[in-house]
This record gives structure tokens, sequence and C-alpha cells, in this order.
């Protein structure tokens, strides 16, 4: 019984060590410029939404994987520019590939064999942009087939794979990709241009092929490669060009007779020497190619042609008796007022005869319409129409006749005058209404301090009768007697508010800076706007400070509450390209009296008074050393902290013309400890670093900074045992209520063993 009770205490133990023991490296994202050569220039600045990825490796370059760390998961450091990874304490495989990418960045890649348990030394991460980017062109080729020149050239990465893993993992291929353009320029023999982009992954080559129309000449022929990716902070384009000639083919005039057709029906055409460069098309004349051709205009002979289309062919002309007609319409003289015969048609005493005739259609007799003006009968207006009619049309006896007759136009529904009908002006007062636009009564209005309104009455005069005529009357009717005042149509119900406005800033005078702090003061006002320049209406709620154009300008600011509006104006000027000479150059004060006001376990608050320059715009706030904020308040609120942990808070100045204090004022403070977890031993974002020289504060994109580091990082720690260095093992933090969880769980495990052995012995 007490070895299997040993045991049990030793099992309990090692699980213990194996859930709390874990690797935990602090990673830190930077910015790098990678320099033409491949050496990377590191910087200071910090890179905030950073994504990591990380792969088990099961080859020693990672060209290959048995699985993935943080459970396949992407992990991303927010909006901060550090996170902390956890490796497992025993190495697997081969060790880890790690990458760092953020869209727009090139990639960073780390090859890790931790093992062991504690903290990992802090790892600087840069992420980088090329400096220049010059996509290679090379082997540049042309040809052409009987339609089209074909140009053909390699085009090269710009950025070289230089990582130290052979790994890019699908999910994340576009972030070793660089787009380029490249541009195809043709002059000579063609004038011609277009523009291809290639996709390319690191240190890839790939071809690019255009194709253009091919006709005989000279032509000269240029690429140029370029990028704008994001990846690269400047682009240098490479050219290849070369001149290709495409011979003249010699020139064959035709291959059959049938090429040689110049569509003349009188000639025979051939094609002597057909196929070669002595081609020649001969054109023959001939004399007829169908009866129509030996047309010699006698209607007394018959035309023909023997042998049509050929060499041989001739003209045969034969007289024929004289026929005059053998139809009447043969005999039509294309008068329509004529009636045409033919008498003794088909012989040769036949003849045409024309007999003049009175009308061939009703148009021939008169245009049929209405005469006259219209005319009142009764309600009704008539007017006089006329019809003209053409009888037996086109005949021998063809006759025109003619009628007259009054016809109705339109039936009036109130009366007819002077040929159109009328309508009464009214048969009622209320028509009035709409024919005088009344209102029968208007809104409200104030009249002495009273509600007034106007009422209207019409008066329909001779109603329904053609001397029907509207009149009306208008009088101003007393609504409502007010105490207070009217204003609007309604009665005030409390005494009048005045309205008082003034514009402290800006002032009637010119500026030399474009940032003007904005200064309205009201009283009894409930909402008060500005414009600028003519434009919108803006609602104005505290100072604030706007940008406003150069030369003149023109402020507006309105102050109104349910009764009163009040509104003024400022003219002032702003030209800062005359004063450069004397621009504002001197930084303002720094802050005074910073302070912490307020703390917890995962908070910070902080607060200080501003300097008293006019011109001051904001403070610049830095927490360990990372710019968190820049504002024109005087405290800060830093939350989202560990707890037990030392954070340090320097503020810098700017005044409204971009100067800057870099005079740094600090405060170091320390957030309460946890509670629940003992105690803790600190950790997490804090800023600073042990042992070693004490770091100077680098205020950023001040002043250019000198930036060395070698282009990749490896890390190795494979033979360091961490849970061996005991200042670091004092960094493991343990889950007290996961441990007393696991020791219960065991301790029951054992009574149930213990009753289980003792009830096999009390069976024996």
């Amino acid at each position: 019984m007490r070895k299997i009770i040993l045991s049990f205490l030793i099992l309990s133990l090692l699980l213990i060590s194996l859930a709390s023991a874990t690797v935990t490296q602090t990673n830190v994202m930077k910015y790098g410029i990678l320099q033409s050569g491949g050496t990377l220039t590191t910087t200071e600045t910090g890179i905030t939404e950073v994504n990591i990825l990380g792969f088990v490796c099961s080859a020693s370059d990672c060209s290959s994987t048995s699985g993935t760390l943080f459970s396949g998961n992407v992990l991303n450091t927010g909006s901060s520019s550090q996170i902390s990874l956890q490796f497992p304490t025993q190495l697997q495989d081969q060790g880890y590939g790690l990458f760092f990418y953020k869209n727009g960045y090139i990639p960073y890649e780390v090859k890790s064999t931790f093992s062991g348990s504690g903290a990992a030394p802090t790892g600087t991460r840069y992420l980088a942009k090329a400096e220049v980017c010059k996509p290679i062109l090379k082997n540049l080729r042309v040809s052409n087939s009987s339609s089209e020149i074909i140009v053909k050239a390699d085009v090269d990465s710009p950025i070289s794979h230089a990582g130290p893993l052979n790994l890019i993992p699908n999910s994340i291929k576009d972030q070793y990709l660089v787009n380029v353009k490249v541009d195809l320029e043709v002059t000579g023999a063609a004038n011609t241009s277009e523009t291809k982009t290639i996709n390319l992954e690191f240190s890839e080559s790939k071809e690019a092929e255009f194709r253009i129309p091919a006709n005989p000449g000279i032509y000269n022929i240029k690429l140029q490669s370029s990028t704008n990716d994001e990846k690269c902070l400047s682009s240098q384009s490479d050219e290849e060009s070369q001149e290709y000639t495409i011979s003249q083919p010699p020139i064959i005039q035709c291959s059959s007779d049938s090429q040689c057709n110049d569509n003349n029906p009188l000639t025979y055409d051939s094609c002597q020497n057909p196929g070669t460069s002595q081609s020649q098309c001969i054109h023959t004349p001939i004399a007829c190619n169908a009866n129509s051709d030996c047309n010699d205009n006698n209607q007394s002979t018959t035309d023909i042609c023997n042998n049509p289309g050929t060499q041989q062919s001739y003209c045969e002309n034969t007289p024929t008796p004289t026929i005059a007609c053998s139809t009447d319409a043969q005999c039509s003289d294309g008068n329509p007022l004529t009636y045409d015969q033919c008498i003794a048609p088909g012989t040769e005493n036949s003849e045409c005869k024309n007999t003049p005739i009175a009308c061939a259609s009703n148009s021939d007799c008169g245009t049929s319409g209405f005469f006259g003006n219209k005319f009142c009968s009764v309600n009704i207006v008539k007017q006089l129409f006329i019809t003209y009619t053409c009888n037996n049309p086109g005949q021998l006896n063809a006759q025109c006749i003619s009628g007259s007759q009054n016809q109705t136009l339109q039936t009036c529904s109130d009366f007819c005058s002077n040929g159109q009908c009328q309508t009464f002006q009214c048969t009622q007062n209320s028509d009035c209404f709409s024919i005088l636009n009344l209102v029968a009564e208007s809104l409200p209005f104030c009249k002495s301090g009273d509600v007034y309104k106007e009422v209207a009455t019409p008066v329909c005069n001779n109603p329904a009768t053609p001397n029907a005529q509207c009149t009306s009357n208008t009088q101003e009717v007393l609504v409502e007697s007010c105490n207070f005042g009217c204003n609007n149509g309604q009665c005030l119900q409390n005494p009048v508010q005045p309205i008082s406005l003034e514009i402290i800033s800006p002032e009637n005078k010119t500026y030399n800076t474009t940032e003007i702090l904005v200064n309205i003061q009201t009283t009894n006002a409930t909402l008060v706007k500005y414009s600028i320049n003519g434009g919108a209406n803006i609602t104005y709620i505290s100072p604030l400070t706007l940008t406003f154009p150069e030369g003149a300008n023109i402020l507006v600011a309105t102050a109104s509450n349910s009764q009163n509006a009040l509104s003024k104006s400022v003219s002032f000027s702003v030209n800062t390209t005359g004063n450069q000479t004397s621009q504002d150059t001197t930084p303002p004060g720094t802050v005074t009296n910073l302070i912490l006001i307020d703390k917890g376990t995962s908070f910070l608050k902080w607060s200080w008074m501003n300097p008293g320059d006019s011109d001051f715009k904001n403070a610049i706030v830095y927490l360990n050393g990372v710019n968190v904020v820049n504002t024109s308040s005087n405290m800060y609120f830093a939350s989202g902290l560990n707890s037990n942990t030392t954070y340090t808070i320097t503020l810098y100045t700017q005044d409204i013309n971009g100067n800057i204090n870099t005079t740094g004022i600090s405060n170091t403070a320390i957030t309460d400890a946890d509670s629940n977890n003992g105690g803790g031993n600190g950790g997490g974002s804090g800023g600073g670093s042990s042992g070693g020289k004490k770091k100077t504060q680098q205020f950023p994109d001040l002043t250019p900074i000198e930036l060395k580091a070698p282009p990749v990082f490896y890390e190795d720690f494979g033979s360091l045992n961490l849970s061996s260095n005991k200042q670091q093992s004092t960094q493991i933090k343990i889950d007290w209520k996961l441990f007393l969880w696991i020791l219960l769980l065991l301790s029951l495990l054992l009574l149930i063993i213990i009753v289980v052995v003792l009830l096999i012995k009390a069976s024996k």
C-alpha cells in the first residue's frame, strides 16, 4: 500500500511540472529598410497589427513540416508592437519555423530550436521594405509569323528570398509576391504600346510575352520594367531594346485569269506567267458579251451578239418591220390629264392618240377643306367646308363637281362668342378662390405683439353669365392676445431672452499660419453655428483649431434660441509664404505637475498641466518608449496593463507650427498586484532592459537615425536548458487554481484505489 501511495505522489508531481513547463519568448516588431546589397538597416520604429504563423519543421531548413504551432492559429500583435509566444518544453522534430508578416512589408523568418522551460531572450523582428526595387529584364527575343511579331523577355523579381526557411506556406503566398509592370513601346514600321503586369515570387523569374501585327518594315522595339509594390520604397526601371526588320515579299500581279477581271464586259481578261514576279494581266477588247452590247439604237433592227464574251465575238443587226405600238401602255405620254390609246395595235398602221380629259383624281378639281371664319350658332361653333370630287377619273368622260356645307366644330358647355367657346368666370363664390389664388385663412403672424391671421371672402358677380366676374375682400383678424409678445406666429410663454454673441478669435488681422483657434462666446443661445468663406453652417461646440486657406478669409457666427437670432462676422488673412524668413521655430514649453492620480491591477491614470503658450497644439505621449497618443487634453488613462508591473510615461509638447520640444517629462508608476495569483512576478509589456548600460530614450521621427543590423535573425536554443537558470525560472507563472484541482483529483483517485485494495483483501 505504501508503494502505491508513493507512486501516485510521484505521478502527481510529474503531471504538475509538465502542466506548467513552457518556454515563453517576447517578440518585438520593428521597421527595417532592405538596402540594394541585401544589408538590412534597422530602426526603432515599432510596427503593430503583425501576424505570426508557426510550423514544426521535419527538415533542418523547414522545407517540409510535420505540424503547426499555436494550434494552427494565426496570432496577431493587435495595437501593440510586442507579443509573447509560448513553445513546448520538449523540442519537436527539427525545430520551429516562424513567419512574422504584414501587408506591404517583406516577411521576417525565424528558425528556432527552443527547449527547456522559463523565459527566452527577447527577439526583435524587423519587417522591412526594400529601399530600391529594380526588376531585371534579360534575354530579349523577337520573332515573327506571317501575321504577327512575337516579343519575349525574362523578368527577374526585384526582391530575393533571403530568409533561413526554405518554405512559403500557401496561406501567405501573397506576402512573397512583387507586382512588376512591363511596358512595350514599338516605333518605326508601327507605333504602338502595351503594358502587362506580372506577379513574381521572391527570387522568381518569369517570361513576359507581347504580340503585335506584322507588316514589312523596320521595328524599334523597347521593353521597360518597373514596380510600384508597397514592399518597395522606390523603384528603378530596367530596359532592353532591339531593332527588328521584316522584308518586303515579292510582288505577284496575278495567279489566275479571274484575278485579272477589270469588270469590263467588253474585254477578254487573261493572266500571263501566273504566280510569278513576271505575272501580268492582259485585257483584250472584244466585240460583245451580250445582245444588249450590239444595240444600234434603231427600233427597225433586231440586234444579236454572236460568240459572246470571246475574242471571236461579233454583232449582227437585222432590219425589222416598223410598228408604232402594240398596247395602250406603249402610248403613255406621262401626263395624267390625257387619255392614252393605241390605234390599230401591233400593225404597220398602228398609232398613238393622247386625248385631254377633265381630271384623273379629286385633287385635280381642287383642294377640299374649311373656308372662311368660324362663327357661332347659339352655343355651337361652325365653319364652311367645301368638297371637290372627280367623277369617272382618268376616263374620257371625267368631270369635276363641288359641294359645300356648314360643319359643327365644337359644342360649348357655357357659351359661344366670336366663333370660340367661352367659359363663365364663375358660377358661385367658392370658384373665386382658385381664380384669384386666394387662401381662405393665412398662417398666423405677429402684429403689435399679438397673433393675427388674414381671412379672405370671395364674391362671384353675375354668376353663370358671360358677364360673370370675381372680386374679394381680405381682413386681418385677431387670433390671440399675447402677454409676453409674439414670435413666428405664436405667443411667447416667457419674457424675451436677449442673445449676446462675440467672436474672440480669429481677429481682424493677418496670420502667418493656417492653423488658427476659433473661439466664439455667447449668452442665452441654445444653438451656435459658424461658416467659413460662405460654406456650410457647422454646429460650434467649444474652442477648436481649424485650418484656413491662404489669402482673405471670412468667418460668420450665428447664435439663436427659440425667440431670437444674432449673427456676426470677422475678416482676416492668412499669409505663410511671405513670412517664411520669420516663421515661428520656437517650440512650446514642457508640461508641468505630471502626477499619477489613480491606479489598479490593469490601469494607470496620470494628469498634468499643459504649457501656457498661445500656439500650443498637443502633448505627445509615450508609454515605455512607445508613442501611444497625441492629445490636447491634460490627462491619459492607460488600460489593459499587466499587474505589479512598472510603467514609465514620457511627455513631449508640440505647437501648431510643428515645432516639438524634445525635453521629455517622465513619471514612473507600478500597477497593483493581482491578489488572485499571489502577487506574480511582473513581466508583460513593461519597458526597459535588464542589465548592461542604460538605454537612452530616442524621440522618433525628429532627426535621422543611423541603423545597422543583419538582414535575417536565427535563434538556436537547442543547447540552452532554461529551467536550470534560477533567475529565469522564477519568471514561470503557476496557475494555483489548476494546481489545486489536479491535486484534488489525484487525492480522490488515490482514495478510490485504497478502498479497492481494502475490499480485495477483505474478500480473501
